[in-house]
């Protein structure tokens, strides 16, 4: 009886265990289903969690960290701390990746030694602590991302402060980079981008090297880029002798273009310095109606300066001159509306009002910007250019000017175009004001 029992007992177990090995590999089977991990002997097999890791679009690979990363997740091991003169600005770095390889900063493998060895209790040993100018602290994420990505975007914007940068940091192999790129990348389109943002950086040695280019190709920079260039650079440049200006009148040009996209950077001193005598020894006849402008507007004792020669050399004597050469152009069409809004003046004032009141640029009367300059001068600036101009239509037919009291008949061919009258009755060149 108690074998029989035994071999039924036996029997049972031998039964449960297969019952409870069949639902193990059922339950096994399932969940291999439901969360898409192969596994064999407990493990994930590779292939198989590589194949349901891709369908649910998870790429098995490391993810390297980043400052960018929350540094819980980054496992941060140091903070950085920029101060730009107002403000600190956190990141969140590691130690490793900041001071080993060919792209490490050797400033802070040196601030890092220095913290490891400092006895002072006050010091932080996991924060660092860098200055760096106001306008090349905004560039720090480029520098980070250079060290941890070798990531490296460039132009002229951003090229001259990440310079700045590598250079502080130590970091050999950018600063290499950069230095090569704006060598390649300096043309006359954006020599001006240059010295703009070298001036920001206080880079020296990149402002002298873009001062050289953009001297050579001056009459070539596009317009729109000359406002770009800080006072004082185009100070020292105009007074290269290499600068790259075929004639005093295209120097004048170039200049009052740039005033215009620097209206207010320009002072008594860099007005004065840029249309002295020595560097505008002419004034462009299509600029001179502006200057006389904008300058007996903002700066009259440049205008009138006389400290250098009498009037004669004063900036506005120059223009009044340049005016009345260019009279048909400059002149003709704000002197008629000029005429045309005193008659309707009149007009109004006798009673007859068959003028509106808005018509001082209209019927036909087309007036340009020099022509809006004419208008807004005074009158004795008015009367002073017309008596020039009158003078000049006369030469030019063949007329007469006045000189010590004697009348003579002019020579056209007399005027030259050197930066003085020739004097048609010696051959010497004097400085003669034209009656």
């Amino acid at each position: 009886m108690v074998l029989k029992s035994y071999s039924k007992d036996s029997n049972e177990h031998q039964k449960e265990s297969d019952l409870f090995k069949e639902a193990e590999d059922f339950l096994k089977e399932k969940m291999n289903d439901i969360l898409g991990i192969g596994y064999q002997c407990g493990l994930a097999t590779k292939e198989r969690a590589q194949k349901e890791l891709a369908a649910f679009g998870v790429e098995d690979e490391v993810v390297k960290p980043t400052w960018r990363m929350d540094p819980r997740q980054s496992f941060s091991d140091m903070v950085l701390v920029i101060k730009d003169g107002r403000q600190s600005h956190i990141y969140h770095v590691h130690k490793a990746d900041l001071t080993s390889g060919e792209r490490k900063s050797g400033l802070l493998v040196k601030l890092i030694g220095n913290n490891r060895s400092s006895g002072d209790p006050r010091q932080r040993k996991n924060v660092i602590e860098v200055t760096v100018d106001l306008y090349s602290a905004q560039f720090v994420p480029f520098l980070l991302d250079y060290i941890y990505e070798d990531k490296l975007e460039l132009d002229a914007t951003i090229a001259p402060a990440l310079r700045r940068l590598a250079n502080q940091f130590d970091v050999r192999i950018l600063y290499t980079l950069v230095s090569s790129f704006i060598q390649k990348d300096l043309s006359e389109e954006t020599v001006c981008t240059y010295l703009e943002q070298a001036d920001l950086v206080h880079d020296s040695e990149l402002t002298d090297v873009a001062m050289i280019i953009a001297v050579q190709s001056f009459d070539l920079i596009p317009a729109k880029e000359l406002g770009k260039i800080p006072p004082q650079v185009l100070q020292q440049m105009v007074s290269d002798k290499d600068l790259n200006a075929p004639t005093p009148e295209r120097l004048c040009q170039r200049i009052a273009t740039y005033m215009r996209s620097r209206v207010r950077d320009i002072d008594d001193e860099s007005f004065f310095f840029l249309t002295h005598a020595n560097i505008l020894p002419k004034i462009s006849p299509e600029e001179a109606l502006w200057f006389l402008s904008y300058g007996l507007t903002n700066f009259p004792g440049v205008m009138n300066d006389e400290g250098d020669g009498g009037y004669e050399t004063s900036l506005k004597y120059r223009c009044v001159l340049a005016a009345s050469k260019n009279w048909k152009k400059s002149l003709m069409s704000p002197i008629r509306a000029d005429i045309k809004s005193k008659q309707e003046g009149v007009s109004r004032k006798s009673g007859h009002f068959g003028f509106k009141k808005n018509r001082l640029f209209s019927d036909g009367v087309n007036v340009d910007n020099n022509g809006r300059a004419y208008l807004e001068l005074p009158d004795d600036i008015k009367v002073e250019i017309l008596q020039f101009a009158l003078m000049e239509a006369e030469a030019v037919s063949g007329g007469t000017y006045q000189r010590q009291g004697r009348t003579e008949v002019i020579d056209v061919g007399t005027r030259d175009r050197s930066n003085s009258v020739r004097d048609p009755f010696d051959g010497h060149e004097t400085n003669t004001r034209w009656l």
